[in-house]
């Protein structure tokens, strides 16, 4: 009787120990019950190049006109401030003249009150302030960037721009001339010991530039991204690297059947993850840290 009770604890013990060799296989994405083996997955991600900032509307020149002084007093100003005006339009009326435009531009402000220059005194050091401010009919965009900004700018960039007032589902394209070199002159405030941030003002001309929308000072959104907007992003622990030849295991579901599909990938390492170029359009499921045993058209389970 002793030795049959030996007999069936041993059994018993046996019986664990595979049960429990089972279940870590099952665990680890080896050969389950049913022989199908089990894997983990993962997705590509799809990620945006380049950046997208806050920008200002300014006019892409200003230029300043002064009270000559020697036409007598104001009668009246004969444009508004908005106006759109061409070279040599009458401005401001005086007793014995008027102030004319000097280039096709916009009216940005008038100041009926302003000084001549022979108006001053000989000892004072004061600037006459302009009768009349003009910009240009153009626009710019200036939009602040930080360092890091600049290094995601991709080469040949595509540029555009929305309106934040306006409808924000049109796009206006733009373009950059240059990046700019010079940071900005940290103010007071900011110029601490302890930033570690550079600024920059980059300028953005516009292609498109739509009637009756845009004013200095309106507040845009721009976008800068490369030619091809989106990347495809796969971590690296997916990815077969046989001889330089690189591969996925793609999870295909066919009526809840679920199997493999071998595909090679064209991509390129950057850091911990690889960036497809072809071989994936970034909507399928692939096997995460593949086993050396896996093979195509193998039937899976996911866990």
């Amino acid at each position: 009787m002793k030795s049959k009770g030996i007999i069936i604890g041993v059994v018993a013990i046996a019986f664990i120990a595979f049960a429990g060799i089972i279940a870590y296989f099952a665990m680890q994405g080896g050969v389950a019950t049913s022989g199908v083996p089990t894997v983990a997955t993962t997705t590509v991600v799809k990620q945006t190049n380049g950046i997208t900032v806050s920008g200002t509307v300014e006019s892409k020149e200003t230029y300043s006109l002064y009270n000559p002084g020697t036409k007598g007093d104001v009668v009246k100003a004969l444009v508004g401030v908005g106006d759109i005006v061409s070279k040599d339009d009458k401005l401001i009326e005086f007793d014995y003249g008027y102030l004319y435009a000097e280039e096709d531009g916009r009216i940005l402000d008038i100041n009926l009150d302003a000084s001549s220059s022979s108006a001053l005194t000989a000892t004072t050091t004061a600037t006459p302030s302009a009768m009349v401010t003009m910009g240009s009919k153009e626009y710019v965009i200036l939009a602040d960037v930080t360092e890091y900004d600049l290094a995601n700018i991709p080469d040949s960039p595509k540029v555009s721009y929305v309106v934040r007032n306006n409808d924000l589902d049109k796009k206006y394209a733009a373009h950059l001339d240059r990046l700019p070199q010079m940071p900005q002159t940290p103010s007071a405030a900011s110029a601490t010991a302890s930033s570690q941030i550079t600024n920059y003002t980059l300028k953005v001309f516009l292609d498109d530039q739509p009637e009756n929308i845009l004013r200095d000072g309106y507040h845009v959104n721009v976008s800068i991204t490369g030619e091809n907007s989106e990347s495809l992003t796969l971590a690296s622990s997916a990815v077969i690297n046989q001889d330089g030849v690189l591969s996925v295991f793609v999870v295909k579901d066919t009526n809840g059947v679920k199997t493999l599909e071998k595909r090679t990938i064209e991509a390129t390492l950057k850091e911990s993850n690889y960036i497809i170029t072809s071989g994936l359009d970034g909507n399928e499921v692939i096997v995460n840290n593949p086993a050396a045993d896996l093979t195509e058209g193998m039937e899976v389970n996911v866990q």
